[in-house]
């Protein structure tokens, strides 16, 4: 089943913390699987905000 990327938007913000919505042109419900560096590309930004490493680093400055 597929979604609108309306939906995307619209649950943004019932749901706790999440930030942004992060659209990848033609990605279907296999994408992960056949462009993982598009997915990584995308994830990364939220990773490095939210990961413990990224947290103890900015205190180690």
């Amino acid at each position: 089943m597929f979604f609108e990327v309306d939906w995307a938007y619209w649950l943004r913000d019932p749901i706790a913390g999440a930030e942004e919505v992060v659209e990848i042109p033609g990605a279907k419900l296999w994408f992960p699987y056949e462009r993982p560096g598009e997915l990584v590309g995308a994830l990364q930004p939220f990773l490095d905000r939210h990961s413990p490493l990224a947290a103890a680093a900015q205190h180690a400055v």
